[in-house]
């Protein structure tokens, strides 16, 4: 039978830390929100409708004061979490930046690097050869979140600089210079 031959790519480590001041500030305007609401609610229950809001507006409010308890939830663990930034190395990516970061996404997984961007905001799809498997070793609310990238990208998987001390040009040059030295080394 025939011989198996495994090639290591020497690649430099890259470490890209995340930035906790923002991490931090999106969690304490998350967690205002969701106090705001709840005094509203407290109000609520002690004078009636304080507000005239309402019913579809109560559930509006209700369904955004859920949404930023997840983020503020998401976002106070990545300012305490040690590990909270994106490594380039032999193995891959691992990223870990975001609260749908999904860790290692090894270089042989991934198809391609696009980029995309709304206004200021730019982020990086990772494309791989099977993008389902991302979203089935999430979490449930993670894998929601996954999914929904999926539909809409056509990849759960995306990298931005938003919560990265690097500028989103210089995080896309590394990942794809790594992305590019894999590539190189597998054909060799």
């Amino acid at each position: 039978s025939g011989t198996r031959v495994i090639i290591l790519i020497q690649m430099e480590k890259i470490l890209i830390e995340g930035n906790r001041f923002t991490a931090i500030v999106i969690s304490l305007c998350s967690t205002s929100f969701v106090g705001l609401y709840c005094f509203y609610w407290l109000k609520f229950l002690i004078t009636g409708n304080p507000m005239g809001m309402t019913p579809i507006y109560v559930i509006l409010f209700t369904l955004l004061t859920f949404l930023f308890l997840i983020f503020a939830i998401v976002f106070v663990k990545k300012s305490i979490q040690k590990n909270n930034g994106v490594i380039i190395d032999d193995l891959g990516i691992s990223d870990f930046s975001s609260g749908v970061s999904v860790g290692l996404i090894e270089w042989k997984d991934i198809t391609g690097i696009r980029t995309k961007g709304f206004g200021d905001l730019s982020f990086l799809l990772i494309d791989t050869i099977n993008p389902r498997k991302y979203i089935r070793e999430a979490n449930k609310i993670k894998g929601a979140a996954l999914w929904y990238n999926y539909q809409i990208h056509g990849t759960p998987l995306t990298i931005g600089a938003n919560l990265l001390n690097i500028s989103f040009k210089e995080l896309e040059e590394k990942i794809r210079t790594g992305f590019k030295e894999s590539r190189n080394a597998a054909c060799r």
